[in-house]
């Protein structure tokens, strides 16, 4: 939402941004009695605190494309085929990195300052593609070869202020106004991302007032998510709502509402759909309800986002088109601590998806950084392939039913974790030549061939190794079981699958 931002400050130097930082922190200037230009100013030390997570992790997949089956020249829009890499290699490996640096400010009793530098898209980058240029470009004319040694990274500079914004305490409420993040229940929709490795983050442009009344939580808030050519109202999209929420630390129960709307005027050209139609005029709703229980050793938590309204032009380039949008999602978490050492639960889920047959778009998309496997929904294997337009972490759980069983054991600073999924396509593609759709391209097609629905089973294991308070190592593993669905090519030809795995080797460093 924020792209254009960040490309505009994409030609500042680091040092200017960091000399504006550190000169909000550490200095107020405030004048002196006399009037004198040039008279003495007093300055003032203002309490700063630094935060922020370094992580750097490494990930092997095999077999990214789940089949051997040869590369069409010209797939259908409906196949479930991924194109080949160079020299027709099946696996990918790749190395990637989270940098967060957070500075606070205390200004007053009644005013405090809340930063977060990034380094781009997904928090982060990929090593050997980050801030630094290499000295010989590529071409006949170049050093590459000469210099070969003294060539440092590929890539363009890139830093992001993902959140800056002030809060101000009152009686009544504090209020945050500027960048901010924002984040609801468990977080499928309206998501933070304060885990150690969340890439992403919603992040709105705005005013959020938070009130509090004994266990009651009134959280209005009003947000500007796009401004990128006129500033009249004609191209804009605004987001509003507020959220309700009882929250009792006595009863270890928290229940509540939220009421959301999003839209876009007729000229605004940021969104568009998978055909490259501008969205247009669209008006969409969002009704988001939670629940969360503690008894004892167990507990349970539930979100229900409901979504509705005008999506705008989706699926045809003829004027005043529409369609109207109607999805939602139940997710549900379920745990039970035997004792200090072992832990098991549940998640459970039922995600809209497209038919493609209308007269409602009805694909619900939850947070890229709600996960509930290692492998499946995880990554966006279409990225492997060097697709410059799209992200290997732009995955989202989306057209599915879902089941996993899990555990874990914490033995001091050691942690081992299991689990096991299961998940089958709500939404496929029929015989008989009507439309469908194909939620990994985002396309809809002419379909000819029945699709089966399942996604197929995986095994996950998982070791989180805690060195100290501020770093911690993780490893784990997901093996995909990979179902029919991914057979699918919408002729005669069906793939022929084959089962795929991951592997992930992390360390984090907090502060």
């Amino acid at each position: 939402m924020c792209k254009n931002f960040f490309n505009a400050i994409t030609g500042l130097s680091l040092t200017f941004i960091f000399t504006l930082f550190f000169t909000l922190a550490f200095t107020i200037i405030t004048p002196s009695s006399s009037i004198n230009f040039f008279a003495v100013r007093s300055a003032y030390a203002l309490p700063m605190d630094w935060q922020g997570i370094l992580a750097a992790d490494t990930t092997s997949i095999g077999n990214f494309r789940r089949t051997n089956t040869p590369y069409q020249i010209n797939p259908d829009r409906g196949s479930q085929q991924i194109p080949v890499a160079n020299g027709d290699s099946t696996d990918a490996s790749f190395q990637s990195y989270i940098l967060r640096l957070a500075p606070s400010i205390v200004i007053n009793d009644s005013a405090s300052f809340f930063g977060e530098i990034t380094t781009g898209y997904n928090r982060g980058g990929f090593f050997g593609d980050g801030s630094a240029y290499k000295k010989g470009a590529a071409g006949s004319n170049s050093f590459g070869d000469a210099l070969y040694l003294q060539n440092t990274y590929s890539g363009n500079s890139n830093v992001a202020l993902s959140q800056f914004n002030v809060k101000l305490y009152t009686d009544s409420a504090t209020y945050i106004i500027g960048r901010q993040s924002f984040h609801w229940g468990l977080g499928a929709i309206m998501n933070s991302g304060e885990k150690t490795w969340d890439r992403y983050a919603t992040i709105q442009d705005g005013v959020t007032a938070k009130l509090k009344v004994g266990n009651f939580n009134f959280i209005p808030y009003y947000a500007k998510i796009n401004s990128i050519r006129e500033l009249t109202k004609i191209d804009d999209t605004k987001s509003y709502g507020i959220g309700l929420l009882y929250d009792s630390v006595e009863r270890d129960m928290a229940f509540g509402i939220l009421y959301g709307k999003r839209s876009s005027r007729d000229f605004n050209t940021f969104f568009q759909s998978s055909e490259g139609y501008n969205l247009g005029n669209a008006f969409i709703s969002i009704v988001d309800l939670h629940f969360k229980k503690t008894l004892n050793k167990f507990s349970f938590a539930v979100e229900a986002p409901i979504i509705s309204g005008d999506l705008g032009n989706v699926y045809s380039i003829e004027p005043n088109s529409s369609t109207s949008y109607k999805a939602y999602a139940v997710v549900a978490e379920s745990s039970y601590k035997f004792n200090e050492s072992w832990s098991m639960g549940a998640m459970a889920g039922y995600v809209t998806g497209e038919d493609g047959e209308g007269p409602y778009y009805a694909a619900m998309y939850l947070n890229p950084n709600y996960k509930i496997a290692n492998l499946l929904f995880n990554y966006n294997l279409q990225a492997v392939t060097g697709d410059t337009n799209q992200s290997i972490y732009d995955s989202y759980v989306v057209n599915t039913r879902y089941l996993k069983l899990h555990g874990a054991y914490t033995n001091g600073t050691w942690t081992y974790s299991a689990g096991l999924i299961n998940a089958r396509a709500n939404e496929v593609a029929k015989s008989g030549g009507g439309f469908a759709f194909n939620h990994t391209t985002n396309k809809r097609f002419n379909s000819n061939y029945s699709q089966e629905k399942n996604l197929g089973n995986e095994i996950d294991l998982g070791v989180n190794y805690q060195w100290n308070s501020n770093v911690s190592l993780r490893a784990n593993l997901g093996y995909l079981f990979v179902g029919d669905y991914y057979k699918y090519t919408n002729t005669e030809a069906a793939l022929e699958t084959k089962n795929c795995y991951s592997f992930v080797f992390g360390i984090a460093t907090s502060f």
